[in-house]
């Protein structure tokens, strides 16, 4: 997990923290305080905080460095079905412009800490071969 995630975001991140890695390898997301949030991911400061704010350039950041980790460390299938939040997001937050972006933050901070909660999902290939 170390390796996903600082090969994706590069220089500009710091190492991840004992508790970070400990957190996404057990999708500790929407745990409170002692667990992994959104916010994480995102990899720009602003005057020292790690915060998205309001910004849509840096929830589409910090949204697209999340589902790589996933991606990589879980499996394609969830990759895919991340994808396809994001669209879901993109279409809200064009759709409704007035909606802010925390807003937006906070919705897929519940959404994410639902994963541990799935049935395990089947890889690409088992999909491909049921016919669906």
């Amino acid at each position: 997990m170390r390796e996903i995630v600082t090969v994706r975001g590069g220089r500009l991140i710091n190492p991840p923290s004992k508790a970070f890695l400990s957190n996404i390898s057990l999708l500790l997301f929407d745990y409170g305080s002692d667990g992994l949030s959104f916010e994480d991911f995102n990899t720009t400061t602003v005057k020292g905080a790690k915060k998205i704010g309001e910004s849509w350039e840096r929830f589409t950041q910090a949204y697209m460095y999340m589902s790589y980790v996933l991606r990589e460390y879980v499996s394609a299938s969830l990759g895919s079905t991340l994808d396809s939040l994001y669209v879901n997001l993109v279409n809200i937050h064009v759709k409704y412009p007035r909606l802010r972006t925390s807003a937006l933050v906070h919705l897929t901070q519940r959404m994410l800490g639902k994963l541990r909660s799935l049935e395990q999902m089947p890889d690409h290939p088992a999909v491909i071969a049921s016919g669906f």
